[in-house]
């Protein structure tokens, strides 16, 4: 397979060329022989660019116009030439401040190479450091199709504290850190946990609750200083950047308290962010939600920011009550229609979490009430997974002028889903060519 070259700048859609070869600048930069993926034309081999902006596509012959004395030219040697990926749902400003302390298992396909980076790990910090894998794997990713055990954790990090969390469901904890926990301030917690047991009955280690549960267990670890939340930052955007990530948007969520955007705000001030960011604030505290948003947005109104950081609004967890709860109250609901009818005043944009179609209706009955009095269209409000969307929803959600924004729960998530709709079901989910063909705006993600 052919290598390829990522363009970091903008998309190839939708931008406004200068095809004349009559009098203008010269380019910044100018790629020739490459092969241009995603342009409405075909064989075009080369592309200009001046002031940040795509002026120029062609032949080699066409563009080759645009090249002056300070011109980079970059010869692509007949590679690939693709637009930057933009991914419309990702918690990268959470990722980012753990990046370079904790232990990373994405791309790991066996679970002794994965082990073993936790001994490295463990071998190379100080004894009070915790060693840590906090999601972003799966068991189906390894060779073994199965979990770490315990022992094997023991094994791999010895008397060291260490926490493996299995996506939102269940985390395996070394009795070290188990000690080390602040159990005792957070006595309800350990009730809302349940011990996982094996096929014979024998419990395992793991500790299985839902996302709100096993999101609370990853809060009583110790956060990294400032300056290394600064210094993951940079390294995980970086990361993305070289993987062709252009722009991000991150919806907020859990284990985001507004403290945690400092170290991306503190890179966008000092010109070091190497994409672009589009951030959500998340309701911070339940039963405060819409005092809490008037509060932190007093002075960063609906797109607050510029280019490379912009405000986006609400998202995704916008009030507690309304966040994947299967069974709302009344009281719930009113509160979230509340909330959005004060954001839909103030032309905010919305994204909500929800997961499961057989329950979404909740949702859509307060946004659609919001809808009787206020054009949501302009507003791009969005659900994000919704992994199992029936036609009728999706239907719905395109009347209200909705997004849909979709991430690969069919690789982390799938013996969940096998569980959730069936093999034959799964082979359709997300049912992307029923919203394609609805014309609904989706937007892929990772999560």
């Amino acid at each position: 397979m052919r290598k390829i070259i990522l363009c970091l700048f903008l998309t190839l859609f939708g931008f406004n060329l200068a095809w004349s070869h009559g009098s203008h600048p010269s380019a910044q930069w100018v790629i020739l022989n490459a092969e241009l993926v995603g342009a409405d034309r075909t064989g075009l081999t080369a592309l200009a660019v001046a002031d940040g902006r795509i002026v120029a596509l062609g032949q080699d012959r066409d563009v080759r116009a645009w090249i002056g004395p300070n011109t980079r030219v970059i010869q692509a040697q007949g590679r690939s030439l693709i637009p930057g990926l933009i991914d419309s749902h990702m918690h990268t400003i959470r990722a980012g401040l753990t990046e370079l302390t904790e232990v990373h298992w994405s791309g790991v396909r066996r679970l002794d190479q994965a082990l073993r980076l936790l001994q490295q790990k463990a071998q190379n910090s100080p004894p009070d450091v915790w060693i840590v894998v906090a999601g972003g794997w799966t068991p189906d990713q390894f060779e073994e199709k199965r979990s770490p055990t315990a022992a094997e954790l023991q094994q791999a990090v010895g008397e060291r504290a260490a926490y493996v969390q299995r996506a939102y469901s269940a985390v395996l904890i070394t009795p070290t850190g188990m000690q080390r926990l602040p159990w005792a301030r957070h006595a309800d917690l350990a009730s809302r946990l349940k011990s996982e047991t094996d096929r014979d009955g024998k419990e395992t280690g793991w500790l299985a609750g839902d996302a709100r549960a096993i999101s609370d267990v990853y809060n009583l670890l110790p956060s990294p200083d400032a300056q290394a939340q600064r210094a993951g930052t940079l390294a995980w955007y970086q990361r993305l950047s070289r993987w062709g990530m252009t722009g991000i948007v991150d919806p907020g969520g859990y284990n985001l308290p507004p403290s945690a955007y400092q170290a991306t705000q503190t890179l966008w001030q000092q010109g070091k962010l190497p994409l672009r960011l589009r951030f959500s604030l998340s309701a911070p505290k339940a039963g405060s939600e819409l005092a809490d948003f008037q509060q932190l947005s007093a002075l960063m109104p609906m797109g607050w920011g510029d280019e490379w950081l912009r405000f986006n609004g609400l998202g995704e967890n916008v009030t507690w009550g309304m966040y994947n709860n299967a069974a709302p109250s009344e009281k719930d609901k009113a509160h979230l229609e509340e909330t959005l009818r004060w954001a839909a005043q103030r032309g905010m944009g919305v994204t909500f979490h929800w997961n499961q179609n057989e329950t979404v209706h909740h949702l859509l009955e307060v946004i659609e009430r919001v809808g009787q009095s206020h054009d949501l269209r302009p507003l791009r409000w969005s659900i994000a997974h919704l992994n199992n969307a029936s036609l009728e929803n999706l239907q719905r959600m395109k009347q209200l002028g909705m997004g849909w924004l979709v991430q690969n729960a069919s690789y982390f998530q799938r013996t969940q889903l096998l569980q959730q709709v069936g093999e034959a079901a799964l082979t359709r989910t997300p049912p992307l060519g029923d919203a394609m063909a609805l014309g609904l705006p989706v937007g892929l993600g990772t999560d």
